[in-house]
């Protein structure tokens, strides 16, 4: 399982900010990866680990078991239990979503195909699996032909 989040703030007013080439400039950035163990819990001890990699960059891995649920706001106290100070409400959470079609020439029966595009439809939205503010989410996408 693969999630991302970023936490960005601002050098100035977004209104007053230069933008070249699409580089904007931050003074700080974390970037959340939330893994899923081998085992059916993780000790809370082993559930989050913290990188500094300079210049306001961060590495957070938080890891829970497969039998466990993630939660983002439990996920976001332990990291400010640590040593940063992340407001849920001021982070951006950056998701992706796949639209599925059946049109693809993969070697695959079309019925098959129609069955896990069903499937996959009906999963959890990660926005409500992992409680996340839905007015606090980006989601960048794109169309896969299976």
């Amino acid at each position: 399982m693969y999630f991302e989040v970023t936490r960005i703030k601002w050098k100035w007013p977004l209104w007053q900010s230069t933008f070249l080439l699409g580089i904007f400039l931050f003074i700080d950035c974390s970037y959340l990866s939330i893994l899923s163990a081998e085992t059916p819990t993780v000790l809370p001890e082993d559930r989050l680990s913290i990188e500094d990699l300079g210049q306001g960059f961060y590495r957070i891995v938080a890891q829970y078991g497969f039998m466990e649920t993630p939660d983002m706001p439990k996920i976001i106290s332990l990291i400010n239990g640590k040593c940063l100070a992340i407001d849920i409400q001021s982070t951006s959470f950056y998701l992706g979503r796949e639209i599925m079609s059946a049109t693809g020439s993969a070697p695959m029966a079309r019925w098959r195909k129609n069955l896990f595009i069903f499937m996959s439809r009906n999963a959890w939205h990660p926005t409500s699996f992992f409680k996340i503010p839905p007015d606090r989410v980006i989601e960048l996408g794109t169309q896969i032909e299976l």
